[in-house]
């Protein structure tokens, strides 16, 4: 029984390829890892200065690199350097950027852009995963194809997952606990 495709245009943006990393990376162990150092290491000084009986102005004095440098580098200073990073990359290019337009066939996904066409079949894919934002189609277990949860209407998310579900033969992972 063939199924009929579904498609789906969108805008690519900075915002949204800075959305997609993010959501790319928080799915790395290492990244997560990361980012529970940019909070506990404070708190682990804090601790361990109050731990001594030393006041909290002079642990942050002696310890202000940890304290204060580190999470405001994690939090603040990173997701900035990573938007500006994305908003230079494509005033550089704008093929990177523009209407895109990705298509759930039998075959596979169909992608097509400014830039050209693709079709990635079925089988190249290593993971499907449903994030709050966007539906990402790993190839390798960092990169993915994505399609934005904000270019699917309301009324087709049980036909893609279910498209999804009835041609990909590796794990998948959507949101609100259906997963296969």
């Amino acid at each position: 029984m063939t199924t009929p495709a579904l498609a789906y245009d969108f805008d690519v943006t900075p915002q949204l390829a800075a959305s997609v990393q993010k959501a790319l990376a928080a799915r790395l162990r290492w990244y997560r890892w990361l980012q529970y150092a940019y909070a506990m290491f404070p708190l682990l000084f804090v601790g361990l200065s109050w731990f001594v009986r030393r006041s909290l102005g002079a642990a942050i004095i002696d310890n202000w690199f940890w304290i204060v440098a580190l999470p405001l580098f994690g939090f603040v200073v990173l997701p900035w350097l990573t938007r500006r990073a994305f908003r230079r990359r494509f005033r550089s290019n704008p093929m990177l950027g523009g209407e895109r337009s990705l298509t759930l066939r039998e075959d596979g996904l169909a992608m097509e852009s400014r830039a050209g066409s693709a079709v990635v079949r079925w089988p190249a894919l290593l993971r499907v995963v449903e994030s709050d934002e966007h539906f990402l189609f790993y190839y390798t277990p960092q990169c993915a194809y994505y399609l934005p949860r904000m270019a699917v209407p309301e009324d087709e998310f049980a036909a893609v997952r279910e498209h999804i579900r009835n041609h990909v033969t590796v794990p998948t992972e959507f949101r609100a606990g259906i997963s296969t």
